[in-house]
């Protein structure tokens, strides 16, 4: 498990050194038709991500399942206690 940390925060530090040194080597002033951009791209590339990911993301549990453990107060068939 070690090594799996390592490997992270090697690969973390490798980006932000190509990041640093390679894409941005060149400061300029950021304007405020720039910074709207990015701001914009942030809530957008969050929707999109989960929005992709649904499928996947419950584990192969329907909505149903969710609303029909969240009313019951028998929670024996649930897998977690938060469902």
């Amino acid at each position: 498990m070690i090594w799996l940390w390592t490997g992270f925060v090697v690969f973390v530090l490798l980006m932000l050194a190509l990041d640093l040194g390679v894409f941005h080597r060149k400061a300029h002033v950021v304007t405020v038709k720039e910074a709207l951009g990015w701001s914009a791209l942030q809530p957008i590339h969050s929707w999109f991500s989960r929005v992709t990911s649904l499928p996947s993301s419950d584990s192969g549990r329907s909505i149903s399942h969710w609303r029909a453990c969240s009313t019951s107060s028998d929670t024996s068939n649930c897998r977690s206690r938060w469902c």
